[in-house]
């Protein structure tokens, strides 16, 4: 049998969620989607989703916690959609795309797109136009590891999940995914300039 799908769950409501997850497990369910209807319930779904195979954090804001969403609480949502249990979306729309216009240009496109995006990142690390005048594909003593990545727990851009960076930072051995956070957030916050070539966060060429 096709393992059934549970699309609104709040899982967050639960002191230990596991034994509703085994029990909804046996009865054929084998995925999860946790809802986070305000910005302060948005780490502790996604804590969930990190700790549980099959469970997806959906992040987002209830029409009655409208009016505690200001630009802070969105630029937030955006890192957040960014976090590996968060694709569903991007996933669709990707699937989507590739429905309409096939695989093999979807890929093309994906690819041309995420040079130029590297190009231009380049050309502004060389000339300091970055505005925290750290390099983000490079290090310029020559190092194997970008420079930004040295400078991750004081680094500013907006969006950025600070406390996340400065916890994988901490951690050591997460040097992938902290830089996979910068590298986004430099895209994001690239966004405002040129919409043209960076998409705000969510968007499904972050899944390539």
């Amino acid at each position: 049998m096709t393992p059934l799908i549970d699309t609104h769950i709040h899982l967050d409501l639960f002191a230990d969620p596991a034994e509703q997850l085994a029990e909804a497990a046996t009865a054929g369910v084998g995925s999860w989607l946790v809802p986070g209807v305000t910005p302060e319930k948005w780490p502790e779904i996604f804590s969930i989703a990190e700790r549980f195979p099959g469970v997806y954090a959906a992040p987002g804001v209830h029409p009655e916690a409208a009016a505690v969403c200001d630009g802070a609480a969105l630029d937030r949502l955006r890192i957040h959609l960014a976090h590996p249990r968060a694709i569903a979306a991007q996933r669709r729309k990707l699937e989507e795309r590739i429905r309409q216009q096939g695989f093999n240009q979807v890929m093309e496109a994906m690819a041309y797109t995420w040079f130029n995006r590297f190009m231009a990142i380049r050309y502004m690390e060389l000339h300091g136009y970055l505005d925290h005048g750290y390099r983000v594909l490079s290090h310029p003593e020559g190092r194997g590891r970008p420079e930004i990545l040295d400078h991750a727990v004081e680094v500013e851009l907006p969006g950025l999940d600070r406390s996340r960076a400065i916890e994988l930072k901490l951690d050591g051995t997460k040097d992938e995914e902290l830089y996979r956070l910068l590298l986004l957030a430099q895209c994001d916050a690239l966004h405002k300039a040129m919409p043209f070539l960076f998409e705000r966060l969510g968007d499904e060429t972050e899944l390539l």
